[in-house]
């Protein structure tokens, strides 16, 4: 007596439960792939605004340097990498020492803090919540 051959290959059921594991795989690497170019594109947009920040700040001091700085809270617009960074420029309060005189020279040859922020999506952006912000100082006195 001979017995039938089974035919080889798979059932039906265990090419769906295949499917299924793929499906559900494919799905979270795509989520996965999708979450790391959301972070990738921040940190680009982080770091390009945190360059125009700089670049804001080495431009204060050079224009103090040769005398043409102009110490008020101003606001522009640079291009860097094909995108628009807009920033702010504000001025800290120079916090007053119990012990000095308000009128001395040291004071007035003090550094000014200054504080630069800047945000991708507009002027008002950038003042209330900065994608980048640079503290640096500038002098009182231009050095001519």
């Amino acid at each position: 007596m001979q017995r039938a051959k089974s035919p080889m290959g798979f059932t039906l059921v265990e090419v769906l439960v295949a499917l299924l594991i793929l499906a559900l795989s494919m799905t979270a690497w795509q989520l996965r792939i999708s979450s790391q170019l959301d972070s990738a594109g921040y940190l680009r947009d982080k770091t390009l605004a945190q360059w125009v920040a700089l670049n804001q700040l080495h431009y204060l001091q050079l224009a103090q340097r040769i005398g043409q700085s102009q110490l008020a809270e101003q606001s522009g617009s640079a291009v860097l990498a094909g995108r628009t960074f807009y920033w702010q420029e504000s001025l800290l309060p120079l916090s007053l020492d119990k012990n000095r005189d308000a009128g001395s020279s040291s004071l007035e040859q003090a550094p000014l803090p200054i504080i630069i922020s800047v945000s991708a999506d507009s002027i008002e952006a950038a003042r209330q919540s900065p994608l980048a912000k640079v503290t640096g100082v500038l002098d009182a006195k231009p050095a001519l």
